[in-house]
Formats: structure tokens, sequence, C-alpha cells
């Protein structure tokens, strides 16, 4: 595996409570502060085209050197890259869309949803490598007319370039450490968030230029997004553009009719409830909470979607698979189709190569990091996660996979229209 491989710091701009700027979500350090410098000093400042150069040499960055780096160590939870993405100018105006679009359905699907920008983005990044037929067209777009930034963002990358000509095409906010949980699986539920914070308003007005014009935008942190003023300061900065993609996870226990409208009447495109169970017992263990106050919270802002008639923002619930749920995979999908969602997302642990002693008790039960992974019960993944689709599949439920997942499925169950196999686009 090699670092060569990366292209984050091509396409991706991490800002973090605190302001600082990182080039990937995987451990890498600050290439600069938003109190201190524009986003366009950091975006090509110093330090990131020093990453940039290290990656195009193959070489690691010392701000890069961790162990959640998934091309410095392999991970389950993500794929092997194949090999470095490559296009160049004339073959990105040649590339044929519709007929790529046409001939691949999930892409079609993930344009639709505006997840990803073009089919000729997915190419370059994931379908070159995965093998996805392609066709040239005879006419090709004008050399003047300008290329979407995401594909600009990738040729900055095929030429070697370290001082880019494209900006973020994903900017992730993260938004908050602040949390009303104690999930056994994240830093909350370990007591390594040792003084929660929320992002605050400056920080938000510093990035408020590329929120409007990034082509996806995550709302994210260690911590519940809708506790944090920054989170609905964002969404009011991006109302109303149609042309963006921005998608939040929430536990929904928060949810109440004003902050339900609030949501429907932002630009927001997708919401999922983080919930890791099916069960009310399951839920307790794992997020710590009563299972039945959150569905009653989803089924009223389910309710309220359906009554605002907003088609676009697309709704589910998420799962982070583990041994201790892997079981309920199937129930969660029938749970959903209850609520009147629109699909189910499943993930899977991460490997945390540096925390061997993550371990959480809650009452009786030992919650072992190490021992909740799917690896070591591929089989048993295989056979629920497979019911799941095919459940998905009788109730018209769409099921998107992140981190590798879909590695567990059967070939019949990757191939069905309501799978949505494609590689995380981030």
């Amino acid at each position: 595996m090699s670092v060569r491989a990366c292209t984050y710091p091509w396409h991706w701009l991490l800002i973090t409570h605190s302001g600082d700027c990182l080039p990937c979500s995987h451990g890498a350090g600050s290439v600069g502060n938003v109190r201190e410098q524009s986003l366009e000093e950091i975006w090509n400042g110093p330090r990131i085209r020093e990453i940039r150069s290290a990656i195009l040499a193959g070489e690691v960055h010392p701000l890069c050197r961790t162990t959640e780096c998934p091309f410095q160590h392999h991970h389950p939870a993500f794929p092997r890259p194949k090999r470095p993405p490559h296009v160049d100018e004339a073959f990105a105006r040649a590339f044929d869309e519709e007929d790529y679009l046409a001939s691949h359905p999930d892409v079609r699907l993930a344009v639709l949803r505006g997840e990803l920008g073009s089919g000729l983005e997915h190419f370059i990044r994931h379908g070159c490598a995965d093998g996805y037929g392609y066709r040239l067209r005879s006419h090709v777009i004008r050399r003047d007319t300008p290329l979407a930034n995401p594909v600009q963002a990738m040729l900055d990358y095929s030429e070697r370039r370290v001082t880019l000509r494209a900006v973020p095409a994903v900017v992730v906010l993260a938004v908050t450490t602040v949390c009303n949980l104690r999930c056994v699986m994240c830093p909350q539920g370990m007591g390594l968030v040792t003084q929660p914070t929320h992002m605050p308003a400056d920080i938000v007005e510093h990035a408020a230029a590329w929120l409007r014009t990034t082509s996806r935008l995550l709302l994210s942190g260690v911590g519940e997004p809708m506790l944090a003023p920054a989170f609905w300061r964002a969404l009011e900065l991006t109302r109303g553009r149609t042309d963006l993609w921005s998608r939040v996870n929430t536990n929904g226990l928060l949810l109440t009719p004003e902050r339900t409208a609030a949501v429907l009447d932002s630009g927001l495109s997708e919401i999922s409830f983080s919930l890791d169970a099916a069960t009310p017992g399951t839920y307790a263990r794992i997020r710590g909470a009563r299972l039945d106050d959150v569905l009653v919270h989803i089924a009223a802002f389910s309710a309220a979607r359906r009554r605002s008639g907003n088609r676009r923002l697309d709704v589910s619930v998420n799962m982070t698979l583990m041994l201790e749920n892997i079981g309920e995979a199937p129930a969660l999908v029938d749970l959903a189709h209850k609520l009147g969602l629109d699909s189910v997302l499943f993930s899977q642990l991460h490997n945390f190569g540096d925390r061997p002693d993550w371990v959480v008790t809650r009452d009786s039960w030992r919650f072992t990091y190490a021992e909740q992974r799917l690896t070591l019960a591929p089989d048993l993944a295989r056979h629920h996660l497979d019911e799941a689709c095919a459940r998905a599949r009788a109730h018209g439920l769409r099921v998107d996979f992140h981190g590798n997942v879909q590695t567990y499925l059967t070939k019949s169950q990757l191939s069905a229209p309501s799978v949505q196999g494609l590689p995380s686009t981030f």
C-alpha cells in the first residue's frame, strides 16, 4: 500500500472546532488555523504543499504519520486503493458523461443525490481502477469552458501540482466536541474528550466563503451537531444552494418541532439518525439511552417532512456494525420502513491500532473494541447483511455502505439495484 494513492489534500479540508485545518480525517496534523490565516493562504500554504509533494514522491510527511491512515496501514474499514487516479485534460473534455451514467446506474444514483458531482468524477477517482466501462465523444468540450471543481482537483493531482487551481471540493466542519451521549465506540464513551466545546461563531464566518462555493459539506464533530450554534449558522449560510450536497449525522434526541422546521427549511441534503441498534436493550448498551425516546422524535420528523413536501432531503438511520449488533441489521431495515425513511446506512468499526486498551464497561456488559470487529466473524456478518439487503429490496428501501462494508456481501446482493455499494466519495 502506498501513500501515493492519497488524494485528500487535493480535494478535502476539515476545519476543527478550534479552527485548525486538517488535510484529512485520519489523524493528520494541522496545516493552519483560520483565525491566523485566510483559507486561501492555508489551502496553498507551505505546510499543505509539503504534504502534497511528499505524497507525490511516495513518502510520508511528518504531519501524516498516524496509525489511522489507510494509506500507511491496512484497515478493513477502507478499501485497498488499486492505483492512484490519473486523468488528462483532453480525456476529461472528451468523456461521454451521458453514456457513462446510462451504463452505470449506481453512479447515476449517486450523481442524482448530489453525493458525486458527475460521472467523470467517479470514473477518475473510482471507476478507472474498478474497471468501469466508458466512451469518449468525437466532439469535445471547448478548452475555454471551465471544468467542474472536483474534476479540476483531480487534474491538479494528475498533473502533480502542489499549488492548486481547484478549491476544496469537500469541506468538513467539526462543529462541536460536546455530546449528550457516551457511545461505547466513540471517544466520548472512552472519556477521551476532556474539554468539550462548541465551534465559536467567528470560525464559521471565516469559512463562509467556501461554504458558499464547495460542492460537498459535512457537518460533524466528536459530539452532537444539533447542540452547536455553528451547525445552525452553517445551515443558514448554505440555505438555498441546490448545487450543494450537505450531510449530518445526529442522535436525534434533541429534535424539537422548531429544530425540525429549521432543518426542513434548510438546504440540507441528507440527515442520518445514528441508532446502532433495533432493540431497546442493545441501544441502551451501546448508546446508553432509551430507544423509545429517539424513535418518537424520528417518527415526528418523518411526518413533518411528508407534510412539508421536502423531497430533496434524504432521511436515513445508520448502524455502526459490530458483533454486538450485527444480528439486528435486518430488523433495522424493518424499523426504517416502519418510520417512513428513505434508506439505511451501514458502516463498521475502524481499527484503532494505537488504542488496544479501548474497553468500556456499562452495567454488567463489557465492550472491548478489538473484540467487536466484523473481521472476527465475516460469515456471520455476511449472513445478516444479505438478509438486511433482501428486506430492503422487499420494502423498496435503499441501502448505503460506508467503510468497506460491502466486502461482506454476496455478489447477488451487492448487484441489487437498491444497494448503493460505491466506495466512499470522500
